[in-house]
């Protein structure tokens, strides 16, 4: 049998933003015992998922409190905060009118096509590219050919202030360059236009460049953009991270803040960008260690969630097996079904150990045994999954998870999604073709040849 699994629609997978450094300061022991309420977060920026994760640490430490999380790029988070309708706006802009606490930097990526040859630039060079003083790629390398096509943001956008402040722009960008609101408009311009340049936020350009987008991240003054180097400053182009609050005390707000500058807060941040490291921006070598891009895994489940255009699921079924293919990369997952207890601890393969059995007509999956790395949702490998399988009638399934795991949620929670049932077979997911990752990082090899450099091996960073 097969089914479709998209039968509801859930949010588009957010992107955490790699760039993001938040800010370390001690902790301020026993300042927030016993807190209890409801704390509302505005925001309409890449920050979203680095809140998020701070958010559910936060709950968890304090089971009496709740964070509620509001996100729309549309959202004019300060005066959210001053009508009331917020207690903190995340932003980049300071407000006369509230008071404001640094707790990141958001780096800055400048990005150009891959086949564009400039791999390097300084803030002034930048600052006329921008300024339209320098109008043709020449200028820049001696191989460089065409004129600058110049991408940049709104001016309402915290990117767009915080990136005139870090080159020193006080005239304004030039008229002729086009104004794109959207991170994957700018990246899908740059990569289809060999003289596009544009900016973008530091995470959301190295996600991409990870994911094998022919886009290209520009060194600034000798400086290599990343975490490091973000966070000491040597990287210019950056911009603050605050949270924007009304006057006067409020114990939960506060003590939020102040979790978010805390060790654990750099911990939870930390882990919740592990898998966004170790980019080369110049020639997206550790694309080879993504095991999406070198084809080794989908990483669609467990749990089966709705996700994208990839989201079939086939399931075989034998009197000792059950056998669930994903479409992505093709997972297999083998289920047996005669009692057998689950394989050590130590042992921990990457989509997990299942067992299963049967209550009723209802196939019941045990999951465990995860491998620490994939991070599901922000899970440890410790984490525990029940999925229910109820055929409903000839073509619906009815399939139930309930995830666990002390170390990322307060309390298990559960979750219900209707498969319906479509025709077999899926559609062959041939990885390798129009695989921009592997054929950047062979690209990256060459020029590095040429250049008398040794070639980038897998790992390198």
């Amino acid at each position: 049998m097969m089914v479709h699994d998209r039968g509801l629609a859930l949010p588009s997978r957010m992107i955490l933003a790699a760039g993001i450094i938040l800010a370390v300061v001690p902790a301020t022991a026993g300042f927030a015992e016993g807190l209890r309420g409801v704390l509302t977060v505005a925001g309409h920026g890449p920050e979203r998922p680095v809140i998020d994760t701070l958010a559910r640490a936060f709950e968890k430490a304090h089971p009496g409190t709740a964070v509620d999380v509001k996100w729309n790029r549309n959202f004019h988070t300060a005066g959210m905060v001053k009508s009331g309708k917020a207690d903190l706006a995340v932003t980049g802009m300071d407000d006369p009118d509230l008071t404001a606490t640094t707790v990141a930097w958001d780096g800055i990526a400048v990005i150009v096509n891959f086949s564009n040859p400039v791999k390097e630039v300084t803030a002034g060079q930048l600052r006329d590219l921008f300024s339209g003083k320098t109008g043709a790629w020449l200028a820049l390398h001696e191989r460089a050919s065409g004129n600058v096509e110049l991408i940049r943001r709104p001016d309402d956008r915290n990117i767009t202030a915080g990136f005139q402040e870090s080159l020193g722009i006080t005239g304004g960008m030039s008229k002729s360059a086009q104004s794109l609101r959207d991170d994957q408009k700018v990246l899908s311009r740059v990569s289809g236009r060999l003289g596009a340049v544009g900016y973008l936020s530091l995470g959301a350009a190295l996600e991409a460049v990870k994911f094998g987008t022919p886009v290209r991240i520009l060194l600034v003054d000798g400086a290599e953009p990343g975490e490091p180097t973000v966070k000491n400053g040597r990287y210019k182009l950056r911009r603050p991270v605050m949270l924007l609050a009304r006057a006067g005390p409020n114990r939960l707000r506060d003590a939020f803040v102040a979790f978010t500058l805390s060790p654990e807060g750099q911990r939870r941040r930390a882990a919740a960008q592990a898998a966004g490291k170790g980019v080369d921006p110049q020639t997206a070598v550790s694309t080879l260690n993504n095991f999406y891009t070198r084809c080794i895994t989908g990483n669609q489940g467990p749990p089966r969630l709705p996700f994208n255009h990839d989201s079939e699921s086939q399931i075989f079924q034998t009197p000792n097996y059950v056998l669930l293919i994903t479409q992505s990369n093709n997972d297999v997952r083998i289920i047996p079904l005669d009692g057998r207890p689950h394989v050590p601890q130590e042992v921990r393969p990457w989509l997990g150990d299942s067992r299963g059995r049967w209550e009723g007509n209802t196939l019941v999956v045990e999951t465990t045994n995860f491998h620490p790395d994939r991070l599901w949702r922000g899970a440890t490998g410790n984490m525990n999954l029940i999925e229910r399988f109820t055929r409903v009638d000839d073509n619906t399934i009815s399939y139930q998870i309930t995830v666990s795991d002390p170390a990322q949620w307060a309390q298990p929670w559960t979750a219900e999604i209707p498969w319906p049932r479509i025709e077999p077979p899926l559609f062959e997911f041939a990885c390798h073709e129009q695989n921009y990752g592997v054929i950047n990082v062979v690209t990256g090899a060459q020029i590095r040849a040429t250049e008398g450099k040794p070639a980038a091996r897998d790992g390198d960073n």
